[in-house]
């Protein structure tokens, strides 16, 4: 089983903006068969926790940034890995992990890419309460 990783993303300034880019995201490649967008009411919100078994997904944070708390679906117990994705980078949950996560900075705003289609998904959701893995979990300090 592979852990969540970072994909490689990159920026270019001049006098007209930010340009930023993920050459080595390649939809075909990574078999992304669909995309939806994912934003909150208000900060702070918490959503966690679900995993699948089949299912791969890519977080594309647009705008703010999120932590994001990952454990293998098979794990009873056990400390949760953190992760934080700002604006720009992409984080991979392959299958076999639940995973959830909280947003960090008002308005922000996450792409979900999936390799699976949406009745797929359906017959691979695993669901587990937010507080599954301890009451504070997401009480973490961002940097």
């Amino acid at each position: 089983m592979d852990k969540p990783m970072f994909i490689e993303t990159s920026s270019f300034l001049d006098d007209r903006g930010v340009l930023r880019f993920a050459n080595s995201f390649d939809l075909k490649k990574f078999g992304i068969r669909r995309f939806y967008i994912v934003s909150n009411h208000k900060q702070g919100y918490v959503r966690a926790f679900h995993g699948h078994k089949k299912e791969t997904k890519y977080l594309l944070v647009i705008k703010g940034s999120i932590m994001v708390k990952t454990i293998p679906l098979n794990a009873t117990n056990g400390s949760l890995d953190t992760y934080f994705v700002d604006a720009g980078e992409i984080l991979c949950i392959p299958r076999g992990y639940y995973h959830g996560f909280k947003d960090l900075m008002a308005d922000t705003i996450i792409f979900v890419f999936s390799d699976k289609t949406l009745e797929e998904s359906k017959n691979d959701d695993y669901r587990l309460p937010y507080d599954n893995f301890g009451k504070y979990v997401w009480e973490d300090n961002y940097r």
